[in-house]
């Protein structure tokens, strides 16, 4: 008898298991040192609740189902936009800045590889009610903690803004994400802070990388873009300088808990621990 599992989903037999569980620990306790509590949302949420908050690129992929009355639910296809809206719903009256964690699984299918993982495990932090670039120079440090505490020295941060490619036609935005500078129609600048020149809050953000042992890893980037579309300033990614697979990435969302009902500024990040898996095994 042949037994199989759907596509993109994967069985954890107990050294897979015991290594993941080692590698949330070391997450877990750098996100605790830097003083963000653990939340968890619920796996399964109603579409039209989570749909105010999701783009075209997250409503192409979510995994969705009804429920036996035929109410139409989503599998948690992100982390961001079910945080936002329990934070608004729930914790509108909590002091700010609001510092969480979460370490669950998001349910997406890629569509750019049929092969790519449909269940995603992901580790990573919201600071919610900051304006200033401070958010998300934390973050950045945040992101760098944990893999030195992991003991992944070799990675380097992109980081860039949704100005840079504000405008661009979507089949512009789609040849950037797919990496096709041919289609694109040229190769976008990636260097030092100098091109963060002309956008104000990324360049009180450079300032202060530029002042810290970030400096070293950090590249500017100004056709870094994301297939998500809340992001409203400030983004970033965090890549293995051996296998170039992104770790890590996340930025501002200044407008999505406003699509909830309470106005506030944010940012975040997460790391897709099946990669930091693979990476700490070559360590």
């Amino acid at each position: 008898m042949t037994v199989v599992i759907p596509q993109g989903v994967n069985d954890y037999v107990p050294d897979d298991a015991k290594h993941t569980y080692t590698v949330l620990d070391t997450i877990r306790a750098v996100f605790k040192k830097w003083g963000y509590d653990l939340v968890r949302t619920p796996t399964l949420e109603y579409y039209d609740t989570l749909s105010v908050g999701m783009g075209p690129a997250i409503k192409d992929n979510a995994v969705r189902l009804f429920d036996r009355d035929g109410a139409l639910l989503v599998m948690r296809p992100d982390h961001t936009i079910p945080v936002a809206r329990m934070v608004a719903t729930r914790m509108k009256e909590a002091p700010l800045p609001l510092k969480l964690s979460y370490q669950a699984p998001i349910f997406r299918y890629n569509s750019r590889q049929a092969d790519d993982d449909m269940d995603v495990f992901q580790a990573g932090v919201e600071l919610i009610g900051d304006a200033s670039s401070n958010a998300e120079f934390e973050l950045m440090q945040v992101c760098a903690d944990v893999l030195s505490a992991l003991g992944i020295n070799d990675f380097g941060i992109d980081l860039g803004h949704v100005a840079f490619t504000q405008g661009l036609s979507d089949e512009k935005r789609e040849a950037l994400l797919a990496g096709d500078y041919v289609s694109f129609g040229s190769i976008p600048k990636r260097g030092s802070a100098k091109l963060a020149s002309e956008i104000d809050d990324l360049l009180a953000l450079s300032k202060q990388v530029s002042a810290s042992p970030l400096s070293e890893r950090v590249f500017y980037n100004q056709g870094l873009v994301k297939g998500i579309h809340y992001y409203s300033g400030a983004i970033f990614e965090c890549y293995s300088s051996e296998t170039k697979q992104c770790l890590a990435s996340g930025g501002r969302y200044d407008r999505l808990l406003g699509k909830f009902g309470y106005e506030c500024p944010a940012v975040g990040f997460a790391f897709n621990v099946s990669q930091l898996e693979r990476l700490c095994r070559r360590v």
